[in-house]
C-alpha cells in the first residue's frame, strides 16, 4: 500500500465557497472521501469577497490529495463534477457567489501553460489560497520542491490578518471527518 500511495501524484486543490459554504465544503470532501483521494485539509477560514461587499463572506481552505490522475484530468475528471453535483453555475462573472468552487493548484513540481492548465495556479498568489497550502506543506511532511519561492511570495503582515479569520472548529470537524474514514 505505500509504494502505490508513493506512486500517486500529490496535488493541492483550493477549495472556497460562500453560499451554505460550510454543508458544500464537507459534502465536497465527503466526495473525495469516497474516492480515497484525499490526505490533508487545511485550516479553513472566512474571507471576504473580492471587489464584492454585497455578497456573504466566503470559506477558503486546501485539501492535500493523491492521484493516478494525469494533471490535465483532475479538474475535469474530478473537481468539476463535485462542483456540478453540488449546484455550481458558472457564470460569465467569475467572481460570483458559488456553492463550491474546487482548483487544482500544484500537482506535483509541474509547470505547465496551456489554454486549458496553469500550473501552479495563479491564485496560488492570493493569500487565502497560499497560507492554507503553506500549512499542508510543514517540514515534517514533505519538502516540496517550490516551497520556498512560495514562502517568498507572503506578505509581510501577519498570515491570519491577510487570509481571514480562521475556523478552526469547522475546520477541525472536516480533519475528524477525513481521519474517521
Amino acid at each position: 500500500m505505500a509504494d502505490q500511495h508513493n506512486s500517486l501524484a500529490l496535488a493541492y486543490v483550493s477549495v472556497g465557497s460562500n453560499i451554505e459554504p460550510e454543508f458544500h465544503i464537507e459534502a465536497a470532501l465527503s466526495f473525495l472521501i469516497d474516492t480515497r483521494l484525499v490526505t490533508a485539509v487545511s485550516t479553513f477560514h472566512r474571507t471576504e469577497p473580492i471587489g464584492r461587499p454585497e455578497q456573504d463572506p466566503y470559506l477558503n481552505g486546501v485539501f492535500e490529495i493523491r492521484t493516478n490522475l494525469p494533471a490535465c484530468e483532475v479538474t475535469p475528471v474530478i473537481l468539476h463534477p463535485i462542483e456540478t453535483e453540488l449546484g455550481r453555475v458558472r457564470s460569465e462573472d467569475k467572481f460570483a457567489s458559488r456553492t463550491l468552487d474546487l482548483d487544482l493548484i500544484l500537482y506535483n513540481d509541474l509547470e505547465i501553460c496551456s489554454p486549458s492548465l496553469l500550473l501552479p495556479h495563479p491564485d496560488i498568489e492570493r493569500s487565502f489560497v497560499l497560507g492554507p497550502v503553506l500549512e499542508l506543506l510543514t517540514q515534517d511532511r514533505l519538502v516540496y520542491p517550490c516551497k520556498q519561492s512560495m514562502l517568498d511570495m507572503l506578505p509581510s503582515q501577519k498570515m491570519s490578518q491577510t487570509i481571514g479569520v480562521p475556523m478552526k472548529t469547522f475546520s477541525r470537524s472536516l480533519r475528524t471527518k477525513l481521519s474517521s474514514e
